[in-house]
C-alpha cells in the first residue's frame, strides 16, 4: 500500500528520533522537527541537499558507496545493527549516531526513511563504564599481586626456615633434653610468626570477626593488628555504634576503614592516626585522620585513584557519601557517612 509523503512526515513527527526522508539518489526530501533540533538546520536548508551534508567530509565518499549499494538491494535495518556512524551538526560539531533504514513506496515513488538517534550520552556512559571496569580489573590484579608477594616473600620463606630448623633438631639418644627443648621452643617461635601473618592476610580479605563482634570491636581489633605490624599508633574512638548495624553497612564501612588506613600508612609519612566511629542523628560516620604530607584528592582520583574509587563505589551501594579534605603538609581527613534509614529511591518514570 502506497503512502503519500505528507502521511510519512506526519507519522515522522511523533517519533522521538530524527527522521530523514531521501529519494533514491540520496537527496533530502523531508525531515521532521527532531532532525532540525539535533542537527541545527532548518528544514528549508536541508531540502534538496545530499544526505552526506549531515556527516563529516572524511566519511562522505564511503557513505555514498554504502548508500548506492543499499539502493540496489533496499531492506529494513534496525538501529544499532549498522556501522558506527558520526553525525555533523550545522555548527561543525561531530557526534555519534545510530541509523535505522527502511525503504518506502509512496505516491511520488520510492524513498528511503532514515531514523537517526543521537547516542552521545550513551557513548559517554559506555566510555565511563569501560574506564571503570579497566580500573577495577587493575585493582584486582594489584590485590592478587600483593597476596602473591605476601605469600612468597614472607610467609613461604618463614615456613621454609621453620622446616630447616626442624630438620636440624638432634634425634640421637645422647642429646641432652635441654638442647632438644631449646630447639622445639625456637621452632614454636618461628611457627607463630607466619600464623600471625596469615591471620592478617585473612582479615584483609574477609574479617570473620565483623560478623561475630560487630563493627566497633572489629575495627578496634584491626587497628591493633596494624599497630603491631607497622609500628604505628592508631587512636580509635567509637561511640554509640549500633550493635544491630546491617551487615551490608558494617562491611562497607570496614572496607573503607581498611583502605583509608592502608593509604595513610603507605603515603602520609605520619606514624599516628585518629579513627572515629560515631552515630550522628540518622547517620553513622567514619572518620580517618592523619597529620602527614597530604595530597590533591582530585588529581589523585583522576590519575590513578583506585582506592578512592573503590571507597566511593562501595558507599554508593549503601547510599553513603565520601568526602576527603587534604592539603600540602596539612594532613588528610577521610569521612564516610552512611544513612541508617535508607533514603527513598526515586520512582521510575512512567512518562
Amino acid at each position: 500500500m502506497e503512502a503519500s509523503l505528507d502521511q510519512l512526515i506526519k507519522a515522522a513527527e511523533v517519533f522521538p528520533t530524527a527522521v530523514i526522508i531521501t529519494d533514491p539518489d540520496g537527496k533530502i526530501v523531508l525531515v521532521n522537527g527532531q532532525t532540525q533540533a539535533i542537527f541545527g538546520y532548518r528544514e528549508d536548508e536541508l531540502a534538496g541537499q545530499m544526505v552526506e551534508v549531515l556527516i563529516p567530509e572524511r566519511y562522505r565518499t564511503d557513505h555514498a558507496q554504502h548508500r548506492f549499494d543499499y539502493h540496489l538491494a533496499p531492506r529494513s535495518r534496525r538501529m544499532g545493527l549498522g556501522l558506527d556512524l558520526v553525525g555533523l551538526r550545522k555548527n561543525g560539531e561531530e557526534f555519534p549516531i545510530e541509523v535505522g533504514l527502511s525503504p518506502a513506496q509512496t505516491d511520488s515513488g520510492m524513498v528511503i526513511v532514515a531514523m537517526v538517534h543521537d547516542i552521545t550520552v550513551h557513548k559517554r556512559v559506555e566510555e565511563t563504564l569501560s574506564a571503570m571496569n579497566q580500573r577495577l580489573i587493575e585493582a584486582q590484579e594489584e590485590e592478587r599481586a600483593w597476596i602473591a608477594r605476601e605469600l612468597h616473600d614472607d610467609i613461604v620463606q618463614r615456613i621454609t626456615l621453620l622446616t630447616m630448623n626442624l630438620s636440624r633438631l638432634p634425634t640421637d639418644d645422647q642429646t641432652a633434653l635441654s638442647e632438644l627443648r631449646k630447639g622445639v621452643l625456637e621452632a614454636i617461635q618461628y611457627a607463630s610468626n607466619p600464623v600471625t601473618d596469615i591471620q592478617a592476610l585473612s582479615h584483609r580479605l574477609h574479617s570473620s570477626k565483623l560478623e561475630y563482634v560487630g563493627l566497633a570491636k572489629a575495627a578496634a581489633i584491626y587497628c591493633r593488628e596494624l599497630c603491631d605490624q607497622h609500628g604505628v599508633e592508631i587512636d580509635l574512638h567509637a561511640e554509640d555504634v549500633p550493635v544491630d548495624l546491617s551487615g551490608e553497612i558494617a562491611l562497607c564501612l570496614f572496607r573503607v576503614l581498611q583502605e583509608a588506613l592502608r593509604n595513610a600508612i603507605r603515603h602520609s609519612g605520619s606514624r599516628r592516626f585518629q579513627v572515629s566511629l560515631s552515630r550522628d542523628a540518622s547517620e553513622i560516620v567514619l572518620t580517618v585522620r592523619d597529620s602527614g604530607i597530604g595530597f590533591d584528592p582530585a588529581k589523585t582520583l583522576q590519575e590513578r585513584g583506585l582506592g578512592l574509587i573503590s571507597m566511593k563505589e562501595r558507599l554508593k551501594l549503601v547510599q553513603g557519601q565520601l568526602s576527603i579534605e587534604s592539603g600540602h603538609m596539612t594532613g588528610t581527613t577521610v569521612c564516610a557517612r552512611v544513612p541508617l534509614v535508607p533514603k527513598a529511591r526515586p520512582a521510575p518514570s512512567t512518562g
